[in-house]
């Protein structure tokens, strides 16, 4: 999260394939690590929330790319860096969580819709679980640039993971100056739950004359959930980062389709978050 890179910036980028080197491969936990990749010569204005199709094949299997959503994205003098959290999952995510500086990774991009701008004046609460966290550290990463002492004094962090290697971003958050909250399933670090146990523990010892906060989260869809849930009892408005799967990342395979509910008439359908989303309101979400 250092600050702005000097020099004249280059011509943004519009959708489409782009040819990225990978320049660093740190690893952060036992099957995850953190790809740095360079756009050379172009600027590629992803906003957080914003994901990218990922391929590092030519051959036709795998046949699909593999959806990430940056942690960082930082456009330079001579290009754009991306930082992207990778866990070697499947077939496709181990294979570009293999590269090392010096391979190309072809990306898609940019694509969807992201986060919003945060609100004036409120609390807010960042809520994300294992690779979840990685749009939420690109916001945080924003507002460190560009100085927003303001909006980073009012954010406080909840992680949530199976154990503590899978506990991705917590340095980042609090070498930034943010309250971080942390939680695994196996207790091994934090309280002993999940993201939504920590935060609705500490919200039983909060102020309830404090202002209303708002909320993002991103993870898994059982943690988005609870947390709809907890922030619907509360009155709590907010946006959240569905996951799901993706064949094409633009709207033609239908493949990632999503339940909401229309604000006039209540009407619920279903809409391809890789389009409308992925990242939607609280309030629409047919959940």
């Amino acid at each position: 999260m250092s600050g702005s890179d000097e020099g004249a910036r280059p011509q943004p980028a519009p959708v489409g394939s782009w040819q990225t080197v990978v320049t660093a491969r740190e690893p952060v936990g036992p099957r995850a690590v953190l790809l740095t990749v360079l756009l050379p010569g172009r600027a590629l204005p992803l906003a957080p929330g914003q994901f990218v199709m990922a391929r590092a094949w030519s051959a036709p299997d795998p046949l699909l790319r593999r959806p990430l959503a940056p942690f960082d994205v930082r456009v330079r003098a001579d290009g754009t860096q991306l930082d992207l959290l990778v866990v070697a999952g499947g077939r496709g995510t181990r294979r570009i969580a293999a590269l090392e500086p010096g391979a190309t990774l072809d990306l898609l991009g940019p694509l969807g819709r992201g986060f919003g701008p945060l609100p004036a004046g409120r609390p807010v609460w960042l809520v994300g679980g294992g690779v979840g966290v990685a749009p939420l550290h690109h916001m945080v990463a924003e507002l460190v640039r560009r100085e927003e002492a303001e909006r980073l004094s009012r954010l406080h962090v909840v992680l949530g993971a199976r154990s503590g290697e899978a506990l991705f971003g917590r340095e980042a958050f609090e070498a930034a100056g943010l309250p971080v909250l942390l939680a695994t399933d196996r207790g091994d670090v934090g309280l002993r739950g999940t993201a939504i146990d920590a935060l609705a523990q500490r919200l039983a010892h909060a102020d309830d004359g404090s202002a209303i906060p708002y909320v993002y989260g991103c993870g898994p869809e059982p943690m988005l959930r609870a947390l709809v849930a907890l922030c619907r009892e509360r009155g709590w408005q907010g946006e959240v980062s569905v996951e799901r799967y993706m064949a094409c990342g633009f709207g033609v395979c239908f493949t990632c389709t999503c339940e909401v509910r229309e604000p006039d008439r209540g009407r619920v359908h279903r809409v391809r978050s890789c389009l409308e989303g992925p990242v939607f309101p609280i309030e629409r979400l047919a959940w």
